[in-house]
């Protein structure tokens, strides 16, 4: 690729003699780099559980489903083993799986710091597995170590969704498989992909790596009619191990005794072909919330690229490639939920435990091998070229920092105020009872926050939960759905958040203690609440109880370091 292009004469000259030396220490830009990501996690440390982390699918879910797990002491179990705390009893597989490395952290330093200890991990890993994987297959000369390193610290310090490598390992393992292709073997590598296996998530991203790696072996096995046995056992290696990582999913996926998901309900609306275009548009310009590669401002440099190596004659097979797969992934990302495919796909969907559409989790490692190719490619061809690079490193370096997550997430609450553990305390001594004795709903918050405190709910955010307890829930909210088409639909259609809805309130469940509303009216079937266990609703609004007679309230909770107000309701 790029290595191919020879450099500019003038790039030798005497001006630019302190960056060549520069480029040339590795060891002084590796611990520049390395600076710059301490940095980068400084909030964390100084802000400790004052610090802004994501609400949104993070707090109201991984963390809490990794509490259950850790607190529950269910360590390298089968999917034999339930947790009690949420909606009744669920297989620990409907939660999370067991065998993970991010937990052993998580368990050392409490939830909190154990999160912060697996980010910094998570960037480690992601810097010097871009870096190699850019060293050693797509930039390979000495004197781009600037990009190298520049391009792996873009990398590095993208907001990674969770707390595992599912995204931030890709390189490194992507790199491992490359290399073992091209005959490099070494005893480190099985080590790194049997980690990885136990450390980031099969169906979130492994499961389509797996796929680009296999086809990749297989289109080398076609051409050169042999096989590469290093890389066929290395598929094998990371496949065993994944198995193994995901015994709980694995057992519960073959094993139906469990009954039949909710998932078999789920169906995605229908769109459109424009609104299913502009869906592939969105993903392959802004990228994916789960897997952020923010690469609004890596785009330009890869169309100039483009234009460069057109206009030369010299087309970069790896490039085209890797810009295709982007390109046919987000197209593959938006057409889903066309109305002439979604029928089939819903079906796929609802007995198969992985969301086809997942490609888009190896697009922040392509985005930033493009990026790297495509700096390295403006510095040779273009006159000014090496400031032209400089000057779209240095904007696309910045633009990821505003995403850090103290500045995105600055008007949200804190890890501390979210899960409000003192004003919980103080309910727990109010309420008087063994918590495993009674059911609690939360209406106008996540419930997240009572499952964190230790309280047994009947609501809860489960991707794969009996369809059976769905239906039995519904009653209890049935009167409240029908009111509102939005959660009915939200509720009917995909159900993954089992929520006590209200109509009033639709799909919003952050109502802080700044909130002024009022629950004027809460029509639930307290009948079929009692009969699932239910005794109390915890609220994050004032009900009113002279027009709904049947909660009686028992007390008023307010903390100034929480995010909430609490109302305690119990039921006539």
């Amino acid at each position: 690729m790029a290595e191919n292009i020879k450099l500019n004469k003038n790039s030798s000259d005497n001006s630019q003699g302190w960056l060549n030396h520069l480029i040339h220490k590795k060891d002084v830009l590796s611990i520049f780099c390395l600076a710059v990501i301490l940095c980068y996690f400084l909030p964390y440390i100084f802000l400790g559980k004052n610090f802004p982390l994501t609400i949104h699918d993070n707090l109201d879910s991984n963390v809490v489903w990794a509490k259950l797990v850790l607190e529950n002491g269910h360590y390298f179990k089968l999917d034999g083993v339930e947790i009690d705390n949420i909606m009744n009893g669920l297989p620990q597989s409907s939660i999370c799986g067991s065998i993970d490395i991010s937990f052993v952290f998580l368990k050392l330093f409490g939830f909190y710091w154990g999160y912060v200890a697996n980010k910094i991990i998570m960037a480690l890993v992601a810097f010097f597995g871009m870096y190699f994987l850019l060293k050693n297959h797509f930039i390979k000369r000495e004197k781009e170590r600037l990009i190298q390193f520049g391009v792996a610290l873009i990398f590095a310090i993208l907001p990674f969704w969770s707390f595992t490598l599912s995204v931030a390992g890709l390189p490194l393992l992507l790199n491992v498989f490359l290399n073992l292709r091209n005959g490099h073997v070494k005893g480190i590598y099985w080590v790194i992909i049997l980690l990885m296996s136990f450390y980031s998530s099969l169906i979130f991203s492994g499961f389509f790596l797996l796929i680009v790696v296999t086809v990749v072996f297989v289109y080398d096995t076609i051409k050169l009619k042999k096989i590469n046995k290093p890389f066929l056992l290395a598929i094998v290696l990371l496949s065993a191990g994944y198995i193994l990582s995901h015994i709980s999913l694995a057992y519960s996926f073959f094993n139906k005794s469990g009954g039949v998901t909710h998932r078999v309900e789920i169906t995605k609306v229908p769109t459109a072909l424009m609104e299913s275009f502009n869906r592939a548009k969105t993903i392959f310009i802004n990228g994916h919330y789960h897997a952020h590669s923010i690469h609004l401002f890596i785009i330009p440099a890869v169309i100039i690229c483009l234009f460069l190596v057109w206009k030369s004659g010299k087309m970069y097979k790896k490039f085209l490639l890797i810009f295709l797969f982007i390109a046919l992934t987000s197209l593959f990302y938006g057409f889903l939920n066309w109305n002439v495919l979604s029928p089939f796909f819903n079906k796929v969907s609802s007995v198969f435990p992985v969301q086809l559409q997942r490609f888009h989790t190896l697009h922040p490692m392509f985005w930033c091998v493009l990026f790297g190719v495509s700096l390295s490619v403006m510095a040779e061809k273009l006159k000014f070229g090496k400031y032209i690079a400089c000057t779209l490193f240095l904007i696309q370096f910045v633009y990821v920092i505003l995403h850090h997550e103290v500045i995105v997430n600055r008007a949200q609450p804190t890890y501390s105020a979210f899960y409000a553990e003192e004003q919980f305390t103080e309910i727990k001594k109010l309420i008087g009872k063994d918590l495993s004795s009674f059911r609690v709903i939360s209406v106008g918050m996540h419930p997240a926050v009572a499952l964190y405190n230790g309280f047994y709910t009947l609501d809860g955010y489960c991707a794969n939960y009996p369809l059976q307890y769905k239906h039995e829930f519904r009653k209890v909210i049935a009167s409240e759905l029908d009111k509102n088409y939005e959660i009915r639909s939200y509720f009917d259609n995909w159900g993954s958040r089992c929520y006590a809805f209200s109509a009033e309130l639709g799909k919003n469940y952050m109502f802080g203690k700044k909130s002024d509303k009022k629950l004027n009216l809460l029509d639930y079937d307290t009948k079929q609440f009692k009969k699932m266990g239910g005794e109390y609703i915890i609220s994050a609004l004032e009900i009113d109880t002279i027009a709904n007679k049947q909660y009686v309230l028992r007390g008023i909770f307010e903390n100034k370091t929480s995010y909430w107000k609490i109302y305690l309701y119990g039921i006539v």
